[in-house]
């Protein structure tokens, strides 16, 4: 006995396959699933006309689910930097004692950029504020009425306890180096008759943090 199977005899075998069905392909009756990516869709059945137009396999989106319970709070971050203005600031410098005619040198913290509305000293002194350490190494044996060659942030001289705006109602300021910091270079030049340790005042705005 043959053990060949028509096909005639099963004529609702499902065909599949990734492309657009071909007339050729298959028998009157048949299904065809084309399953590709994104694509689902089924033909037929079969008719001596061909596959005819397919329908989709895929229905329409159902509704959103219930949302699921919330998560615990995550830890707090960090601080971000001051927004805003900020206020005038006051910053002292006291220096060592220094002969009369000597000239003392320093630093002070500012800010990397700032507004100088005012410098202060409490005896005859010429300061001098730089940006960098070799402006201020540049600058130093620029006598005093000389205009400077150097970059000089600000400048002032006292015969006394005094304290005077560097350039009428002050002057932006900021420091040069390479990375730059927060310092202001300073050198001081005793103008009293005597020995002197001066106290140096800064009244200041900063504008970066």
């Amino acid at each position: 006995m043959s053990s060949t199977v028509s096909l005639i005899a099963f004529p609702n075998i499902v065909l599949t396959g990734t492309t657009v069905p071909a007339t050729s392909l298959g028998i009157n009756g048949q299904l065809y699933v084309r399953n590709t990516t994104g694509i689902y869709d089924i033909y037929g059945p079969k008719t001596s006309s061909g596959w005819g137009s397919p329908v989709s396999l895929i229905g329409p989106a159902g509704a959103p689910g219930a949302p699921g319970p919330q998560g615990p709070q995550g830890p707090a971050g960090a601080q971000g930097p001051p927004g805003g203005l900020t206020s005038r600031q006051t910053t002292t410098v006291t220096t060592s004692s220094i002969n009369a005619g000597a000239t003392w040198t320093g630093t002070v913290t500012l800010s990397s950029a700032f507004i100088l509305l005012k410098l202060g000293l409490d005896f005859p002194g010429w300061l001098r504020v730089y940006p960098t350490q070799t402006d201020r190494t540049n600058d130093a044996t620029r006598l005093q009425n000389e205009d400077p060659t150097a970059t000089v942030t600000a400048e002032i001289a006292t015969s006394g306890n005094q304290e005077l705006a560097p350039y009428r109602s002050g002057v932006i300021g900021s420091n040069l180096e390479t990375p730059f910091t927060n310092t202001q270079f300073i050198s001081l030049r005793n103008l009293d008759s005597v020995a002197r340790t001066f106290t140096i005042t800064f009244r200041w705005v900063a504008l970066e943090a």
